[in-house]
């Protein structure tokens, strides 16, 4: 896959008109949005760019050349490559806190645990954005890396979020509560994380949605089983 349609497939709001700032009233102007549409096509092919060479191997020329600007023109929106990957980590976790809220509110309990399979599933239809989340994850661990204290944090508020919504599930009947929640909302990451490379490397042959929901289904038995859901066609990744 090129940066190019690695980045048609991330980015499908990019070009679409926005209302301004409602609580201004104020309707978005030309520049903002030619602005606003730019950064997002140089997040794109960042997103793609970081995905398939790392943080460290993959630069800005790289990133400016598949958004088909100069360098210089990338500076202008983000003025260091760390810069650009904290903004990058940002809008995935917009899109992510998104992707779980309905009404406003965010599942608990037994919801929150089929939203964690729905969201397998729907990883399944966005490959790019999985390897780059694949590829930093593990290159993040170096004490230096920029994203190691977004993925540090990131992991402890999961962990939380799934040994709360335990809890909350053994509370309303819906699960059996495990000896160690902690343990368990640990080991429910491991096997989310662990899929996405097997998938990455044999996509035919892993279904994230299906084998997240076994497991879970295993270690919490909630007495109504959670669901695997069918992804939609899942675009290759080359």
């Amino acid at each position: 896959m090129t940066v190019d349609e690695g980045a048609a497939r991330w980015s499908q709001h990019a070009g679409e008109p926005t209302t301004g700032d409602p609580e201004e009233g104020k309707p978005e102007g030309v520049y903002a949005r030619r602005t606003r549409i730019r950064k997002q096509e140089i997040l794109d092919s960042a997103l793609v760019a970081f995905g398939q060479k790392g943080f460290y191997k993959a630069t800005l020329a790289d990133v400016a050349s598949a958004a088909g600007i100069t360098a210089a023109g990338l500076l202008h929106h983000f003025k260091t490559k760390e810069a650009l990957l904290v903004e990058l980590l940002h809008q995935r976790d917009l899109a992510g806190l998104q992707g779980s809220t309905t009404g406003g509110e965010q599942p608990r309990g037994r919801d929150l645990l089929q939203h964690l399979v729905d969201t397998m599933a729907l990883n399944m239809t966005r490959p790019v954005t999985t390897q780059m989340y694949a590829v930093l994850s593990t290159e993040a661990v170096t004490d230096a890396h920029p994203a190691r204290q977004w993925f540090l944090d990131r992991y402890q508020r999961l962990r939380a979020l799934i040994a709360a919504a335990v809890i909350d599930g053994a509370s309303d009947g819906d699960i059996e509560a495990p000896a160690d929640v902690d343990v368990t909302a640990s080991a429910i990451i491991a096997v989310m994380d662990g899929l996405q490379i097997q998938w990455l490397y044999d996509p035919e042959s892993v279904n994230m949605s299906e084998v997240t929901c076994r497991a879970i289904n295993a270690l919490v038995r909630p007495a109504v089983a959670l669901v695997p859901r069918t992804p939609a066609t899942t675009p290759p990744l080359t």
